[in-house]
């Protein structure tokens, strides 16, 4: 029978494995002091003149002026480029009315870009002689007394209508009345249509006739939101290309009657 072969084991002494775990040990703390030091130097130099902010670009602004933009941010010219949070700067210029969309990028080492994409003003409501302003998204962007934004669809009606609670910056409530909700209808079958230029008022009258004016001067009128839905077809082609001055008054289940008007 074969002799088996013994196994010999390598014993380490103490005092060699006491040496191995200190170089291990040493080397862990140096690497971790290299690691220290390369992102102190790191910081330090992001910290330095080097990363100044020598210009802030604004792009897309129309309302909005460069102070009111540059103030809400709080990024400004001669601050560190890594002193301000992208996130919360964003955040900051959303919260203004006008503003639809923003975009912060940082052009290093000393320049900053902000994008602003505008909200532009759709509809103005007249209630209580002052103009309310709504973009396309019911966003209500400034109040006046006067008329100044004069590539808009007015709204106005006999009496005044309950519009609820209206703030800058939020949402109109068109369901405060049941007849802003068929100016809602007929806003948003406009812009599915594609047609809101060429409409230029909305109007109702006391006893709840819609008045619906072009800007060729002509006008459709109907009594219920129904007899528009029925004549949708009818009431685009109308907008568009009707130019001879006449007013157009639909019904339900009947054929559209035509009325000349005079043009003063």
């Amino acid at each position: 029978m074969a002799k088996k072969k013994r196994v010999r084991y390598r014993i380490i002494p103490k005092e060699r494995r006491r040496n191995i775990k200190k170089t291990g040990s040493q080397k862990l703390i140096l690497g971790l002091l290299v690691v220290f030091i390369v992102l102190s130097a790191l910081y330090i130099f992001s910290r330095s003149d080097y990363f100044t902010i020598d210009e802030v670009h604004i792009e897309g602004n129309i309302k909005l002026t460069q102070a009111d933009i540059i103030n809400t941010s709080g990024i400004r010219q001669g601050d560190n480029i890594f002193s301000y949070n992208t996130s919360a700067a964003e955040e900051a210029l959303s919260k203004l009315s006008f503003v639809q969309s923003v975009s912060i990028v940082r052009d290093y080492p000393s320049e900053v870009y902000i994008y602003i994409k505008e909200r532009s003003s759709e509809i103005a409501f007249l209630n209580g002689g002052i103009y309310y302003y709504l973009d396309s998204d019911g966003i209500i962007l400034k109040s006046e007394d006067t008329l100044t934004d004069l590539n808009v669809i007015l709204v106005s009606f006999a009496s005044d209508a309950e519009l609820g609670e209206v703030n800058i910056g939020t949402s109109f409530d068109f369901s405060a009345d049941a007849r802003l909700g068929v100016v809602k209808s007929i806003y948003d079958f406009a812009r599915k249509n594609d047609i809101v230029d060429y409409i230029s008022e909305i109007y109702v009258s006391e006893s709840g006739v819609n008045y619906l004016y072009t800007v060729k001067s002509n006008v459709v009128k109907f009594y219920t939101y129904a007899a528009f839905e029925q004549n949708k077809d009818f009431i685009k082609e109308f907008i568009m290309y009707e130019d001879r001055h006449i007013m157009a008054e639909v019904v339900e289940d009947s054929r559209p009657v035509y009325k000349v008007i005079e043009i003063k």
